[in-house]
């Protein structure tokens, strides 16, 4: 019997009718998180005292597969400039703050292309701040929206509209990033492993500061994957360590969620199209530098526990 990977939501909080492409893991994410987020009897859309839950979305699939003019979430979703969704959702913070409303919810619905490259700047000056507002980075490792390009979470070796032979630089470790400034909560979450994300939200949602999920996000279209095969790709990036589910806090307290039996790296890379052009010296220079990153993530979660 299959394994269940997640419960089903007490209230659904995405509409059907969404645009997203067939085989996409941002809906299932998406529905999720909405779910987690109005598990509160408080937040229920039936209840005569609403909680309040914005979301800010900058340019991105969600912005306009389940956003704006065609609305798929049953929250408030605030259109962003690419650059500045943590800005703005200080400012809206600010703004519920100044009228007593402290128990809102404030969620900057970032792609990467927004998190590790555009709009990194005010991502990283929310984190310094220590703004209180809940951050997701939906994690497609490129610009998928406006036509495959590379980003700073493509990882090396993957192939783009503009990296046709592979890109050559290493994927941005956004996670350790924004685990140095000291923000009270950051983790990584897969869409393989959807009580794990759940438990994630439920605990992200209730720390007062800046907290941030990682969230892997498998996009059929810009990986060449076929498209029943998003939630297994997703649970090969998890045992093959290649995404590991961990969170940090305060910046010191490393912990690992999971650690799966480990299998080779090319298990992930060979269902993919994007990496089609691998020779088996690149293949095992990608095993070496995952072993190494999970060494590293070993160290810390034993070292900096203790701090």
């Amino acid at each position: 019997m299959p394994e269940q990977i997640y419960a089903k939501p007490a209230e659904e909080m995405l509409w059907p009718g969404h645009s997203f492409c067939p085989g996409c893991a941002e809906p299932v994410l998406l529905r999720q998180v909405l779910s987690v987020l109005a598990e509160d009897p408080s937040t229920s859309l039936g209840e005569s005292k609403k909680k309040i839950i914005i979301f800010v979305t900058p340019a991105s699939c969600k912005s306009v597969c389940a956003s704006f003019e065609a609305n798929a979430e049953k929250v408030f979703d605030m259109a962003s400039l690419f650059m500045s969704a943590p800005d703005r959702a200080t400012g809206l913070r600010m703004a519920l703050d100044c009228y007593g409303i402290q128990d809102a919810l404030v969620v900057p619905w970032m792609g990467d292309g927004a998190a590790f490259d555009i709009g990194f700047g005010s991502l990283s000056a929310a984190a310094t701040r220590n703004e209180n507002i809940l951050v997701f980075c939906h994690d497609n490792e490129a610009y998928m929206n406006t036509g495959i390009q590379q980003s700073g979470s493509t990882p090396r070796e993957a192939w783009t509209t503009v990296t046709t032979e592979g890109k050559k630089d290493a994927k941005k470790d956004i996670v350790r990033i924004l685990a140095d400034h000291g923000v009270p909560y950051v983790a990584t979450a897969a869409v393989a492993f959807l009580d794990d994300l759940r438990e994630k939200v439920r605990k992200a949602k209730d720390i007062q500061g800046f907290r941030f999920i990682h969230l892997f996000t498998p996009c059929p279209t810009g990986w060449r994957l076929s498209e029943n095969l998003s939630i297994e790709i997703s649970r090969l990036a998890v045992a093959s360590r290649v995404f590991p589910l961990y969170e940090v806090f305060g910046g010191k307290k490393y912990v690992i969620n999971k650690m799966p039996d480990k299998i080779p790296v090319d298990d992930y890379l060979r269902l993919q199209g994007r990496f089609r052009h691998l020779i088996k010296e690149k293949i095992s220079e990608i095993q070496k530098s995952v072993d190494s990153q999970m060494d590293y993530l070993k160290k810390l979660s034993l070292i900096k526990s203790q701090a």
